[in-house]
């Protein structure tokens, strides 16, 4: 598979989930590959965030300087906000890769639990995996400045959604109450260690 069809792929997950994940389509990306493709995304957002910083700092310093105002964080002596600043948006680059693995292993563990629970018919693993990868092109809005996050986070659900109900046959409902399961088990373990606390204290 050379770079140009796997960049094809990628993008075509994207732009046309549903032919994506059609039974005629034989063009699916791997894990790693999408995750390496993501990564190029992830350096344009940090790249970006970077720029944005020092363009706010630049600004909101000349204002300060010129109210005459006493900020740390634009004091000679108070340079660790902004340093905090970029090593954060750097880490976040370079830690980009193990992250999004993490979240590719936590869905995949998520979907393939409820696919075997009800017995989907062929390879659950496969298709389980190609929904996840599907999913990761989401990150081409990373490049998207300032609101590029939050479109990211919401067009992965929907990729998502998208490809249970494809690859996985899931209904809308069973598909949704898939992408809310998190929320819940986080809700339920919180009321069990606040329980366990009550009832340890009394």
């Amino acid at each position: 598979m050379t770079l140009v069809t796997k960049f094809d792929a990628y993008f075509k997950s994207l732009i046309s989930p549903y032919r994506y994940h059609s039974k005629e389509s034989n063009e699916y990306i791997s894990i790693s590959d999408s995750v390496l493709l993501s990564w190029i995304f992830a350096i344009v957002n940090g790249i970006f965030r970077i720029i944005l910083i020092n363009l706010v700092l630049v600004s909101l310093s000349s204002y300060v300087l010129g109210q005459d105002l006493d900020i740390q964080l634009f004091q000679k002596d108070g340079n660790f906000g902004y340093y905090f600043l970029i090593l954060s948006s750097i880490l976040d680059i370079i830690f980009f890769p193990l992250f999004a693995l993490f979240i590719v292993q936590f869905w995949t563990f998520i979907i393939r639990i409820f696919a075997r629970f009800l017995r989907v018919d062929g390879d659950i693993d496969l298709k389980v995996e190609r929904v996840v990868t599907g999913s990761l092109s989401s990150n081409v809005f990373m490049a998207v400045p300032i609101l590029g996050s939050f479109i990211q986070k919401v067009s992965s659900l929907i990729l998502l959604f998208i490809g249970m109900r494809s690859q996985l046959k899931f209904s809308s409902a069973l598909s949704i109450c898939v992408l809310i399961s998190p929320i819940i088990i986080a809700m339920l373990i919180a009321i069990v260690a606040m329980t366990f606390l009550i009832f340890k204290n009394l």
